[in-house]
């Protein structure tokens, strides 16, 4: 997948749950934002001359959940992404 799918995918189905920066910048700045995070963590790591995102260990284990209140807000929707899907 794309990283500009992966982005444009979690917008879709998290975006409400994010933090209101996050829900307001644009997209470009949204997909680099999340870039320089999960490398920061060591998650990922650009290729920039392949155009190519090399997905490292660490982004396999990672797991994280919203909580049970938004959940509870996003009932009757039948799709709660994460970045695994």
């Amino acid at each position: 997948m794309r990283w500009d799918e992966l982005i444009k995918t979690n917008i879709k189905h998290n975006r409400e749950g994010w933090i209101k920066e996050y829900r307001e910048i644009s997209f470009d700045k949204l997909k680099d934002r999340v870039m320089t995070i999960m490398t920061g963590f060591g998650m990922l790591t650009p290729l920039p001359k392949q155009n190519e995102i090399k997905l490292n260990p660490a982004v396999g284990k990672m797991a994280g959940s919203y909580p049970k209140e938004y959940l509870k807000k996003k009932e009757g929707l039948s799709y709660v992404g994460t970045m695994a899907d």
